[in-house]
């Protein structure tokens, strides 16, 4: 259950006891806190080893992108890297597809509007950052 769901849910409730279905989505969403915490604290924590690993990788196959200010774009790649990590992360706290969807492609648009980079160009930066959290962060983190 997202973050908004459960309040939502709470709000509704409102002078009133929860429903047995209510109360076995509100104890499941108590427990799955936790381990989402746990995770966005780990993202933060190797957040810089996470990007590093995704900007090299992508600059090493993509060498047209690096040219002609090399390390102006890797500066930028970091910096694109930890906005959609930072946003992966509020996602998985709040248990919610939504923020993705909402903030990072509203930022890709921005992206492709400028034509600083292609979609396949995202794909693949993309694809990365996903390497480079199953790389450090442990497999019940994943």
């Amino acid at each position: 259950m997202t973050t908004r769901a459960f309040s939502k849910m709470l709000s509704a409730s409102e002078g009133r006891y929860l429903t047995s279905v209510e109360d076995q989505q509100s104890l499941l969403a108590a427990l799955e806190l936790p381990q989402r915490m746990l995770v966005s604290r780990m993202m933060h924590e190797h957040e810089f080893e996470i990007v590093d690993f995704a900007t090299h990788a992508f600059c090493d196959i993509t060498p047209e992108f690096e040219a002609p200010s090399g390390s102006l774009r890797r500066k930028k790649g970091h910096q694109d890297g930890r906005i959609v990590l930072r946003y992966a992360a509020q996602a998985i706290r709040e248990g919610s597809t939504e923020i993705l969807y909402e903030k990072v492609l509203s930022w890709l648009i921005g992206h492709l509007d400028n034509g600083n980079v292609t979609g396949s160009h995202m794909e693949v930066f993309f694809h990365f950052l996903h390497q480079g959290v199953r790389r450090e962060l442990p497999k019940h983190a994943h």
